[in-house]
């Protein structure tokens, strides 16, 4: 889960963009997945005793379910929903993995 970017301006300045995608919006925009996205960091906690480790698919406000890997939560959602559609496969994980890109 990329929860932060670490850009580098022309002028060599560093900055620092927490909170994403939990920010609501991106580059001044409203993330896509927004919605969703609240929906896991609300729903998380209650999540991880029974389904720690599995991937979660989410759209709008509904969980079609928790899947082993992410290939059958994707198949799955895409079944669901179609291909061409957004929706969230997100790994349900205690700590969040931090990536810095460059």
């Amino acid at each position: 889960m990329l929860v932060g970017i670490r850009k580098q301006h022309l002028d060599g300045a560093l900055q620092w963009e927490q909170d994403l995608p939990w920010g609501i919006h991106v580059n001044g925009e409203r993330n896509r997945l927004a919605s969703e996205l609240e929906l896991y960091k609300l729903r998380k906690d209650g999540w991880l005793g029974e389904h720690s480790g599995h991937y979660v698919v989410v759209k709008g406000t509904d969980v079609l379910g928790f899947y082993p890997t992410f290939v059958m939560a994707y198949s799955a959602g895409a079944s669901a929903w179609g291909p061409g559609m957004d929706f969230l496969v997100k790994q349900v994980l205690e700590h969040e993995p931090i990536f810095s890109v460059f």
